[in-house]
C-alpha cells in the first residue's frame, strides 16, 4: 500500500474518536472526502441518506459543521422522522 496513504487512513481512524458516537459519522465523512478531491467537473454535490434518533440531532448537527468546515464544504441537513439526509456541496 502507498506509504502516504496508509498514514492518511490511519490518521482518518484515529483522530476522529469523538465522531464515533453516530453510525452515520463514517459515511458522512467519506462523502464528504470524495466530494473534496473529486475534480470540480466530476462531481459538484453528494447526498448522504440515513437513520438517526431524535436525542442524536444535535450530535449530527456538530459533526455535520465540523466535516464541512474541514473539507471546505457547503452543508445542508435535512431531518425527517427517524431518517436525515446531509447535502454536501462545493
Amino acid at each position: 500500500m502507498d506509504q502516504l496513504l496508509e498514514i492518511e487512513l490511519d490518521d482518518l481512524l484515529t483522530e476522529r474518536t469523538h465522531r464515533e458516537g453516530l453510525a452515520c459519522a463514517g459515511p458522512l465523512q467519506v462523502a464528504a472526502g470524495a466530494l473534496s478531491h473529486a475534480a470540480p467537473d466530476e462531481i459538484s454535490a453528494t447526498t448522504v441518506v440515513c437513520v438517526i434518533g431524535v436525542d442524536d440531532v444535535p450530535t449530527l448537527r456538530a459533526l455535520v459543521a465540523d466535516i464541512a468546515s474541514e473539507f471546505g464544504l457547503d452543508a445542508r441537513i435535512r431531518v425527517g422522522s427517524g431518517s436525515f439526509s446531509v447535502r454536501f456541496a462545493r
